[in-house]
């Protein structure tokens, strides 16, 4: 029942991006691979309240970025100007689909004819030993840090603050490696199939870093959030940053952290979490805008000032990840408060009290006024090219009201159902 509910969504997307207008599928296949997804997400939270069980909605989750990610390179490549892509969305467009197989896995061959063929075995040992690292640590703390403890109003009573931080620091990087181990496993079962190859270094040496899914100890050592969440879960990192990031004008932070809630579920948990994530990014941002450069004279600041904000970095992903992996509103206020809530108070003083890259604002603001007063002084002079510009606008705007904007495709649509046109999306989906 589960494939049949994943075959059917593909079918599903495929049929919208066979009838629909390029210039529109990418938000009709976005809104309906949310709701689908949506749909089980709730069914899961009502039949397994909190539970783990794996079922359709993990493969699920990991189609929709897939399908969402072809819907946005159909529109890129078959209704945007080409000359307004950015060099990832040119790379990646509809008109470069058909090879996308070769693309996404990466043949290993010599950089040099005299050359050996690269090794993936110093991957393969480096990432399983990474694996036997996080499987010791799992088996020395999982049980007996329990997640939940951290809400516990008992347990919050007897004990004093200091062992409630390294509480749940422990409990949170016990949860951390299992994840670890996952990714690390994944990443060496591939690299022994050989994929993964992603060149050569600057020293010559191969890079098999192309399925990386996450840097340990870039995100153990962070000095902000953003190093964090870089480092994490990459492949969703590159999906929200292509399909949200790049394409929202405004607030575009706010929209990738809402647009990723929704795609984790509907535990309130997701929403504590992600919403106190933002606000410390931007805090973050300010932070470093403004305090950084003072640090900057010599070594020893500038060690200082790495250490402080790599530890500070530990403590609020630890206060925002707590009420992510409970789930549960309960808990996560419970502990909160239990932290006083130094999360949010960190969160709001650099965000009310600092400027945060204002003056640069401010400079930039008046560069610009500049810029357009000697436009302007230009522009005045230049009568004839002032009414021609007045012209060509009205005509563009004329032919722009006269074109028909269809929902629905006006191409041929019988070229779509070929065979090898629905082997190209199959292929689209699973290498993406």
């Amino acid at each position: 029942m589960a494939n049949l509910h994943l075959l059917g969504f593909c079918g599903i997307c495929y049929i919208l991006m066979w009838l629909l207008n390029p210039a529109v599928v990418h938000k009709y296949v976005l809104a309906v691979s949310m709701g689908f997804l949506s749909v089980a997400h709730l069914h899961r939270q009502i039949t397994d309240y909190g539970g783990y069980t794996m079922d359709f909605t993990g493969p699920l989750m990991i189609l929709v970025q897939r399908i969402t990610y072809v819907a946005f390179s159909v529109h890129d490549g078959l209704a945007r100007d080409e000359s307004k892509l950015t060099d990832e969305q040119g790379k990646k467009d509809s008109r470069k689909f058909h090879l996308c197989w070769n693309i996404s896995v990466t043949y290993i061959r010599p950089k040099d004819p005299g050359q050996k063929e690269p090794s993936p075995m110093n991957a393969v040992v480096r990432n399983l030993t990474a694996c036997l690292v996080c499987i010791t640590v799992l088996l020395l703390t999982g049980s007996n840090y329990p997640i939940a403890r951290n809400g516990d109003p008992e347990f919050t009573r007897s004990h004093h603050l200091i062992w409630r931080i390294t509480y749940s620091w422990i409990s949170i990087v016990s949860i951390r490696m299992r994840y670890y181990f996952a990714f690390k496993l994944a990443e060496a079962v591939n690299n022994m199939c050989g994929l993964g190859f992603n060149g050569y270094d600057e020293n010559g040496k191969a890079k098999w870093d192309r399925v990386t899914n996450v840097n340990i100890l870039k995100l153990e050592f962070a000095s902000n959030m953003k190093e964090v969440l870089d480092n994490w879960n990459i492949c969703t990192v590159v999906w929200l940053r292509r399909i949200v990031y790049d394409r929202v004008p405004h607030h575009r932070t706010q929209a990738v952290f809402v647009l990723s809630a929704l795609w984790h579920g509907f535990y309130t948990g997701y929403y504590m979490a992600f919403t106190t994530c933002g606000l410390m990014v931007e805090a973050a941002r300010k932070v470093r805008r403004t305090c950084r450069p003072s640090f900057q004279g010599s070594r020893v600041s500038s060690l200082v000032y790495d250490v402080t904000t790599c530890a500070v970095t530990m403590f609020c992903l630890t206060f925002t990840t707590v009420p992510f992996v409970a789930l549960e509103f309960r808990i996560g206020l419970q502990y909160w408060s239990s932290m006083y809530y130094f999360g949010h108070v960190w969160c709001l003083v650099p965000l009310l009290l600092l400027n945060g890259g204002k003056p640069k604002r401010q400079q930039k603001s008046k560069e610009n006024t500049q810029v357009k007063s000697e436009e302007k002084d230009e522009h005045n002079n230049t009568t004839t090219d002032d009414f021609t510009e007045i012209r060509n606008r009205c005509n563009k705007k004329l032919e722009s009201q006269n074109e028909p904007r269809n929902l629905f495709y006006t191409g041929t649509y019988t070229s779509l159902l070929k065979k090898e046109n629905i082997m190209w999306f199959l292929r689209a989906v699973y290498y993406r």
